[in-house]
């Protein structure tokens, strides 16, 4: 009792460890995206950690497993190699009595991967997405950076090369489709953003307008100063999302199973999965 006592602590020691070691390499690989949205959203610094930690349970499924395997031979190569295994074979103990505490290790790490997985991974899976969709749609403010291309609303896309600190743009290119008839396009060597009663105006200097109607030539226009009102999104916080099948649990993947025939196959596959 008391050698099981010790393996089991050993082992579970370099379980947790093995599979926070684990954890903490799939947080690095994945949090690029999360990081990326937050940045080109505007997002707080605590949605960010909010959606780490929504994703902590999608992560465990993962890393529990692995971290399970590398804890329990990480554990018995050291009894291995201190001669303790020798040991207690000498002591009397058989090889499943040896086993036994990587065997309860096992099973306690398939019960909370079956808590994760039925109970706990719908809930924060669907905050997840609901949180993304949120941040995602959310446009308080416009933002601007250098070298990307940057849909103001859905008819209007800008470029800036450079961006310095006072918020003066250079090199400007500004793509208006808010005519069906007709495409303008605006190139200016530089210009600033001004914004007045919840109006944006951007002012442009020593620059050339195209316009293009349907088959027709182009009208070249070049210009000393120019002024565009700057519309924002008004609809974007009102956005439908697909709802995935991580977000349902087990009996609602078996209750949809049975009531949609063409998608029948996924939602059990996605059911069966959990177990």
């Amino acid at each position: 009792m008391i050698l099981t006592k010790y393996i089991f602590k050993h082992t579970i020691n370099n379980v947790c460890i093995s599979t926070i070691v684990f954890l903490g390499v799939i947080w690095l690989t994945q949090s690029f995206k999360t990081i990326k949205l937050i940045i080109n959203k505007g997002a707080n610094l605590s949605d960010f950690f909010i959606l780490s930690a929504y994703s902590v349970p999608n992560w465990l499924l993962i890393a529990l497993p692995f971290g399970t395997f590398a804890g329990c031979m990480i554990s018995y190569l050291k009894f291995e190699n201190d001669k303790e295994i020798v040991v207690m074979k000498a002591a009397g103990l058989s090889p499943l009595k040896i086993s036994n505490p990587a065997i309860l290790v096992a099973l306690i790490s398939s019960i909370i991967l079956f808590i994760l997985s039925h109970l706990i991974l719908p809930i924060t899976y669907k905050n997840f997405k609901i949180l993304q969709n949120d941040i995602r749609n959310s446009s308080k403010e416009l933002i601007i950076r250098d070298n990307i291309f940057v849909d103001i609303n859905e008819n209007q896309t800008i470029f800036v090369g450079h961006l310095d600190d006072n918020n003066f743009f250079k090199e400007i290119f500004i793509q208006d489709r808010s005519d069906p008839l007709k495409l303008v396009e605006l190139y200016s060597k530089n210009g600033y953003l001004t914004t007045q009663q919840n109006k944006i105006t951007l002012f442009m200097n020593k620059g050339t307008r195209f316009s293009t109607k349907i088959s027709q030539e182009p009208t070249i226009l070049d210009f000393e100063n120019y002024e565009l009102e700057i519309k924002k999104n008004q609809f974007k916080s009102v956005s439908a999302r697909v709802v995935e099948y991580n977000e349902y649990s087990f009996f609602e993947l078996i209750k949809k199973a049975h009531q949609s025939k063409s998608k029948k196959g996924k939602l059990l596959a996605e059911a069966h999965s959990r177990n």
